[in-house]
């Protein structure tokens, strides 16, 4: 099924549950006031088109929004508030790094980072630019920012200098106002907690996107522990906590437990995707489900009962070990080639991606809500090619729990791999 039959089949589905929200029409003026501001040309069937869309669905339903350039593939435009609470799905399939808001379900994409290569040697380090979501604008604006977070909401962030920085900022979104909060040791990322009422900042003794100057020191880890931070009160206590021994990333940041009570980092092996300590940095047990063997980025669903795993991932949950495959064998089925999946943790049922609507699932990243994910994925191309243009060319799609359905939500980065590439930041909306 193309995706302008998936969207036609959508639209004649939500049409019977449609109304028209009361302030329609002050939401579309509302917006091309917003977009004259600089973008004084915006065409007037761009707020048409917003009302006619609308109009045509409910406003807790899925919504696509925006054209794809250079294809005869398109997308009902969508209302564009981005208010909390909403679960309009906003696209961008046309743009890569998206041109204004992607969003989906519960999840928004307030902020995202192009990263770049410093010199020809991988071992010189990397520097990130910072592209935070403009609402008054519906655009990205770049940022002069090292690194940063969004809290739940979009309208407040967290921002952090160039290293080694050693406060952090708290930015009022729709004011540019920053409030500062030392912490005492340089930071290296912030992560909101889930209910947005604190910040973990890891720390560093030294840059950890500066590169090495020799192999050896790339085997030596540079975290030295994180700051828990009270944004209300303008507070902070650092906790150390060095890198586990088995660790070889310059980088390694903490981020915060699926309740925000404990502090987790990634794990380097199958059976243990991550790690966790109490706010004292003493390591703990996993919370049942927070690190079962072979899961996925995106975890549990909000209801807790669904798990992204590798499809591989054999035998029940508690002993799940990836199958082994003779290293002469090339995958050659749609099955074999599968590295994503859903596993049912009430039944045990896994649903595993084999393409879906042309495309080829590769990454697990968020859920969107209990029935869908975002994840990348390539353009399916069969045999052992696999993806059109090689496993690096992906984009955004919003994927369906049962695996039935994939909308892109952004255009194709040509290589996720080389220098110039970005990488989205998804936020609770």
């Amino acid at each position: 099924m193309t995706i302008d039959e998936l969207v036609r089949r959508t639209m004649r589905e939500w049409a019977g549950e449609a109304h028209t929200p009361e302030d329609l029409a002050a939401r579309v003026l509302a917006g091309r006031r917003r977009r004259r501001v600089r973008r004084a040309g915006a065409a007037l069937a761009g707020a048409v088109a917003a009302a006619v869309a609308v109009a045509a669905v409910a406003v807790a339903t899925p919504v696509l929004t925006g054209p794809e350039r250079g294809s005869d593939r398109s997308a009902a435009t969508a209302d564009p508030t981005t208010r909390a609470g909403t679960t309009e799905v906003r696209a961008r399939p046309g743009s890569s790094p998206p041109d204004g808001l992607i969003a989906a379900g519960r999840v928004a994409v307030y902020a995202y980072y192009v990263w770049r290569q410093k010199g020809d040697d991988p071992g010189n380090g990397v520097t990130r630019t910072w592209y935070l979501y403009d609402p008054a604008e519906d655009a990205y604006d770049k940022t002069p920012w090292a690194t940063l977070d969004v809290a739940p909401g979009g309208r407040q962030a967290a921002v952090v200098e160039a290293y080694p920085a050693s406060r952090v900022g708290l930015l009022t979104v729709e004011t540019g106002e920053i409030r500062w909060v030392e912490v005492g040791q340089a930071v290296g990322a912030v992560r909101w907690s889930p209910d947005g009422t604190r910040l973990l900042a890891t720390t560093y003794r030294r840059d950890p996107d500066g590169g090495y100057e020799s192999p050896l020191e790339e085997r030596r880890p540079a975290r030295t522990g994180f700051a828990l931070i009270d944004p209300a009160a303008g507070t902070s206590h650092r906790v150390a906590l060095e890198p586990a021994a088995d660790e070889r990333n310059t980088r390694s940041d903490l981020d915060w437990s699926r309740d925000g009570t404990l502090v987790r980092e990634h794990g380097s092996r199958f059976d243990t995707p991550y790690r966790f300590y109490d706010l004292d940095g003493k390591q703990v047990a996993a919370p049942p489900d927070e690190s079962v063997a072979g899961s996925l980025e995106a975890g549990l669903s909000p209801s807790g009962e669904l798990l992204a795993v590798h499809p591989r991932a054999a035998g029940p949950v508690e002993t799940a070990r990836p199958v082994e495959t003779p290293p002469t064998a090339v995958p050659t089925s749609a099955e074999e080639q599968a590295v994503a999946a859903v596993r049912d943790l009430r039944t045990g049922e896994v649903t595993t991606y084999t393409p879906v609507s042309g495309y080829h699932i590769e990454q697990l990243l968020t859920w969107a809500d209990d029935g869908h994910l975002v994840a990348w994925a390539c353009e399916y191309a069969g045999g052992r090619k696999v993806c059109e243009g090689g496993e690096f060319r992906n984009r955004l799609v919003l994927l369906g729990a049962d695996g039935r359905e994939a909308i892109p939500l952004s255009g194709y980065r040509e290589h996720s791999q080389r220098s110039g590439s970005w990488e989205p930041l998804f936020t609770p909306r």
